[in-house]
């Protein structure tokens, strides 16, 4: 047992200083303002900010790049190590870009207004990034966003006070 504590010492980040989180003012004039400025000037122009056509194209384009770097480095490079790990370079960047996009935008719902797509989009990221997109909106969009870079209450950042 005693050994076991010594591993978890390694990983041991501080404890909870308080489990309240803060409570942010009623949004101002100027912010409601300009939100209503901006969703009359969308109307005007005829635009919808969640209709965005060419983003699909994108994802296209990144899903088709995961799938190539992927069957480059499984079957077409699988007994050349150098060709191996250009592809396997080729694959993770659009991993990553793809977990920046489609991910992030799937979390934020951000492309339609459509549940399912966002579904869609959250599930090809899950499949090609092993990540959860589930545990992903928990994390992010409920953690981080109300509460982004404000000390112990945004769980993407860590302080010198957290840690030490």
């Amino acid at each position: 047992m005693y050994c076991l504590f010594r591993v978890l010492e390694k990983f041991y980040v501080g404890d909870l200083t308080s489990n309240e989180l803060p409570v942010y003012l009623e949004a101002g004039e100027f912010p409601r303002t300009l939100k209503k400025r901006v969703k009359e000037r969308f109307k005007q122009l005829g635009l919808n900010g969640k209709d965005a056509r060419w983003t699909v194209m994108r994802y296209f384009w990144l899903s088709l790049g995961v799938v190539f770097f992927w069957y480059l480095q499984t079957f077409a490079y699988s007994n050349c190590l150098v060709g191996c790990l250009a592809a396997s370079f080729g694959l993770s960047l659009f991993n990553a870009i793809a977990a920046f996009n489609m991910g992030h935008d799937a979390s934020h719902f951000a492309v339609t207004k459509k549940p399912w797509v966002w579904w869609l989009v959250g599930l090809w990221h899950d499949f090609a990034n092993g990540m959860s997109q589930l545990v992903w909106n928990h994390q992010h969009t409920i953690g981080h966003h109300p509460y982004t870079n404000v000390d112990h209450a945004d769980p993407d950042i860590i302080t010198a006070a957290d840690v030490g």
